[in-house]
């Protein structure tokens, strides 16, 4: 009997998990796409008001040296756990809420989505462009007069990079479908 009652919860809590991922999933709405890029300029404007930002990217592991180290998964909300407990974080917050977010995190994770997306979709028109370029720059590494150790770690920061933009590059059919119509706006803003 208890074991039928256990099997019973188990059973019950799997499919409130499927539900509410379906849920999750089926949330991104034309309007939040809407109003997470209406929102993304001021929210440059606001991250340009604070020098110190480019030290939470340093500490974060995104950026090394000045160039770009590695991409976040969760590139909005990685930023946003960034910025806990710095003064932007409210200022971005009150920001969010006035393009209707309920709050930060709900911007993160509808960024979140929308940029893996745009990613997704940008590699979908540009991947025999961008794998051209990526062979281009092997050959002219390994016929360059640097030494081999040098050019082997030059080739495997390129490899981390692609595989973190691939990674990046998952974003569920549903997603990149929502996001599809907004491309050129986005393409303005993000690139």
């Amino acid at each position: 009997m208890q074991k039928i009652i256990f099997t019973n919860i188990v059973t019950a809590v799997f499919i409130a998990a499927l539900l509410a991922a379906g849920a999750h999933a089926a949330s991104l709405t034309d309007e939040k796409i809407r109003n997470f890029i209406a929102s993304w300029d001021e929210i440059q404007e606001i991250g340009e008001e604070y020098d110190d930002l480019d030290e939470l990217d340093e500490e974060a592991g995104i950026y090394e040296n000045g160039s770009m180290a590695a991409i976040p998964e969760r590139p909005m909300s990685h930023a946003i756990e960034k910025m806990r407990g710095h003064e932007i974080y409210n200022k971005v917050d009150s920001t969010v809420q006035g393009y209707g977010f309920s709050e930060i995190n709900e911007w993160g994770e509808v960024g979140d989505r929308v940029i893996k997306a745009f990613f997704s979709l940008q590699i979908e028109e540009d991947s025999h462009e961008m794998r051209a370029e990526m062979e281009q720059a092997m050959r002219e590494i390994e016929e360059s007069p640097m030494p081999d150790a040098q050019k082997e770690q030059i080739k495997q920061r390129i490899r981390s990079q692609v595989e973190a933009v691939e990674a990046m590059a998952d974003a569920p059919e549903g997603d990149i479908e929502a996001v599809r119509p907004h491309m050129d706006k986005l393409r303005r803003e993000l690139e």
